[in-house]
């Protein structure tokens, strides 16, 4: 069994749902918070995510749950040293949230490490609330597609495509290993 650790941070604007991403996705949909509290630190939470048909291949995800305020800063920015993928979280009823992911990702790029090849992915949050929906998949899939990020839309609350989301992340982490395990950020 081939196990690759990584260190995934999660970013976004205040009350996108990151932390309900995390929890929900670290306890398989179980844990989901009744109402809302804002993160004031980092949360770290672990998940061994298996890949390939037998199940042989395994990354240990270290998942950083950052806080979205801008008080936190220093905080956030000590979680995104030596980041090995990263998940940045919009919520699909908020554009403004959506328009800040491109300083979220421009944030964590000042932290990549030289000669790092980061993958990440973008979520777009809260598919559930249709009738209050402000961005458009298509919109969003083509900011991914322009910054090399895979896009996906969940809910953290029916924990609707998490697990495809983290999963295909830790995927591609592995096959950047695959190819060329010293393009990749790893924990040791």
């Amino acid at each position: 069994m081939v196990v690759l650790r990584g260190k995934c941070v999660v970013v976004g604007d205040p009350t996108v749902g990151k932390t309900a991403i995390a929890q929900a996705y670290h306890s398989d949909g179980s844990a989901f918070p009744k109402s809302y509290s804002m993160s004031t630190g980092i949360d770290l939470l672990q998940k061994f995510v298996q890949l390939g048909d037998d199940n042989k291949e395994v990354v240990d995800l270290f998942v950083f749950d950052s806080a979205g305020r801008g008080i936190f800063k220093d905080l956030n920015e000590a979680s995104y040293n030596k980041v090995g993928m990263f998940v940045i979280v919009f919520d699909l009823s908020s554009s403004k949230s959506f328009s800040n992911c491109q300083k979220w990702l421009e944030e964590l790029k000042n932290f990549f490490e030289p000669g790092k090849n980061i993958p990440g992915i973008l979520i777009g949050n809260k598919c559930d609330l249709k009738e209050r929906r402000q961005v458009d998949g298509n919109k969003a899939n083509a900011f991914a597609v322009k910054h090399n990020l895979l896009y996906f839309e969940c809910s953290a609350k029916h924990y609707e495509g998490i697990d495809g989301a983290f999963k295909e992340l830790a995927n591609r982490y592995h096959t950047l290993h695959q190819e060329n395990p010293e393009s990749i950020q790893q924990i040791e």
